[in-house]
């Protein structure tokens, strides 16, 4: 078992890393999918 403080930097770190990368990742996905839906939007719209 490994012993872990709670308080520790070491590994909360790891965690924080995870959501905030995981955050960026959702916000740059969400723009991305936006922006291909505007662009076939038109297109959509005509039928």
């Amino acid at each position: 078992m490994i012993k872990s403080n709670p308080n520790s930097l070491e590994s909360i770190a790891p965690g924080l890393v995870l959501i905030i990368v995981g955050i960026c990742l959702a916000i740059i996905w969400k723009e991305f999918f936006k922006r291909e839906v505007l662009k076939k939007a038109p297109s959509l719209g005509e039928r």
